[in-house]
């Protein structure tokens, strides 16, 4: 029985010492913070980080103080936590690559004021908290902001989430002021939104954009997302979403270069075609339009020479060769234009290869099936020579680009020119390998 008393009184000594300690750092916190508006300097940053220490402590061994106590503690923590992100953000805004020591006050402060709403018994201790909660509010938008460029796309939404709650906490109680005006609330649901995005989030995402174009927002950013949301799963609402930005902001160069990149990948050339020409004329110096309408009337021509269209073909084969020397009239040191007028040739090379198979198949060794073989040989070789120029000025302009250097070592071995071909070989498996070529071979030639 004696054992058993004793077992008791070293409990109750246990608990009272917890208790004990949880009041003593509340009260440490609450002894700086009243020090810390008269402090100076050094000293003043000193008592904020005694308090944010103590009230850390305090908040957790939240279990060991009850009723009034437990409130008051909260409610100081709040408090803390909010003097903490204002004194962090004079730092940041002076210096971008500012790191604080405390990156989660804001949803600290937001916790705390929040559980004296949820424990509190007086209507004094609630109205002090939500008073907290309003410059919290502002808190957390900046902490949204700071992890997004910080590329933390989770925590901006999450601190993003919890501007709204606090909207909403306040609007009810009638303290209205929070993203009062129509213009802020767009703003911040597009910063939620975009940091969904990129956290792939995607459902979250879709609907803080689709609420976006309800309220009329004006950013085409809206509309691009919308499209990248639902191509692969709704193709058509992909589309109508981008119809109605391209209505909307028919000058962003944005949406016209998802809407033409779409056509590519859909192969809708005739249609690619009519948007590009509208593109051009809405910024005729745009140098990546003439490139993509050449691009575009390159595969119209291997469409129609596959299907045996040669009229069809040889007339869509000039357009491309005439907007990719456009291009170039705009840009000498366009690279695309330059690589793609090379493979321009290549394709119609390709393409009388499968022409010269057909009469290497009839097997007609006459003279006059000869003289056919012979003509397309020449055909072909005709235009590999025309695209070779466009390939060396394609590598003097960049030396680790695969698709060049490959184009490079066939053309050269085809020719018979094995030196260069094995140069163009070895300099491909060095890119291939994760090296870098540090100068073009045809730099100055």
């Amino acid at each position: 029985m004696k054992k058993l008393i004793l077992g008791l009184l070293s409990l109750f000594v246990v608990v009272s010492l917890q208790a004990q300690n949880a009041a003593a750092s509340y009260k440490e916190a609450n002894k700086a913070m009243k020090k810390y508006p008269q402090a100076q300097g050094d000293s003043k940053a000193e008592y904020l980080d005694k308090a944010i220490i103590a009230i850390g402590k305090a908040v957790a061994a939240e279990s060991e103080l009850e009723g009034k106590d437990k409130t008051k503690m909260f409610l100081l923590a709040g408090d803390i936590y909010n003097e903490q992100c204002a004194a962090d953000l004079k730092y940041q805004l002076l210096d971008q690559t500012f790191k604080s020591a405390y990156p989660n006050s804001a949803v600290d402060a937001y916790k705390a004021y929040t559980k004296v709403l949820e424990i509190a018994g007086k209507k004094y201790f609630k109205s002090d908290a939500m008073t907290g909660l309003r410059s919290t509010a502002d808190h957390l938008g900046n902490a949204g902001l700071f992890a997004y460029k910080a590329n933390e796309f989770k925590k901006a939404y999450d601190a993003y989430s919890a501007v709204l709650d606090v909207k909403n906490i306040l609007d009810k109680a009638g303290k209205k002021g929070v993203l009062a005006e129509q213009a802020q609330m767009n703003d911040h649901k597009y910063m939620q939104g975009l940091s969904a995005l990129s956290a792939e989030m995607n459902e979250e995402a879709g609907k803080l954009f689709a609420e976006l174009t309800e309220s009329g927002y004006e950013e085409s950013g809206v509309y691009n997302a919308l499209f990248k949301l639902n191509v692969d799963t709704d193709q058509a609402k992909a589309e109508e979403y981008l119809s109605k930005g391209r209505e909307k902001f028919p000058q962003d160069n944005g949406l016209m270069v998802t809407e033409l990149n779409h056509y590519l990948k859909t192969n809708r050339f005739d249609e690619l075609v009519g948007k590009l020409e509208k593109a051009i004329a809405a910024d005729p110096e745009n140098v990546s339009y003439y490139s993509a309408l050449g691009n575009t009337y390159d595969n119209l021509f291997q469409k129609e020479m596959a299907d045996k269209n040669l009229e069809a073909a040889n007339g869509y084969f000039d357009k491309a060769l005439e907007y990719y020397t456009k291009a170039l009239e705009k840009d000498g040191t366009y690279f695309f234009a330059v690589y793609n007028s090379g493979v321009l040739y290549v394709n119609k090379a390709n393409l009388i290869i499968e022409e010269l198979k057909v009469l290497e198949d009839k097997a007609d060794y006459s003279k006059a099936g000869l003289r056919a073989m012979e003509a397309k040989k020449s055909e072909v070789n005709a235009e590999f020579a025309k695209a070779l120029p466009f390939f060396q000025r394609a590598e003097s302009m960049d030396a680790n680009d695969m698709n060049t250097l490959n184009a490079l070592k066939e053309i050269y071995a085809r020719n018979e020119n094995f030196e260069l071909s094995k140069e163009f070989s070895a300099r491909l498996k060095t890119v291939q390998d994760g090296g870098k070529n540090e100068k073009a071979y045809h730099e100055n030639k």
